[in-house]
């Protein structure tokens, strides 16, 4: 499962596509600064329960579920959701 307090930042967007952001959006943790989107941190917990509750759906295909280390990500439909851990 992934603790908010420990994101850094969190993206949501179009499935397939690129994360610079122009098909999707950044939400920052708020104790955390930088990059272009605002810090928000209601959207990023949001975020974050989307993403632990596709983590425990054992229906969630296992291709479309990341985790690097320093981030988690999960494709749900046409949408990705990507949590970036503090360094």
């Amino acid at each position: 499962m992934v603790d908010a307090a420990k994101v850094k930042k969190a993206y949501k967007g179009r499935a397939k596509r690129c994360c610079c952001g122009c098909s999707g959006e950044y939400f920052y943790n708020g104790g955390y600064t930088g990059g272009d989107g605002p810090a928000d941190q209601q959207r990023l917990e949001r975020i974050v329960r989307r993403i632990n509750k596709a983590l425990a759906d054992p229906d969630q295909p296992k291709d479309q579920t990341w985790n690097s280390g320093d981030h988690v990500a999960v494709e749900v439909g046409n949408r990705l959701y990507i949590a970036y851990f503090s360094e």
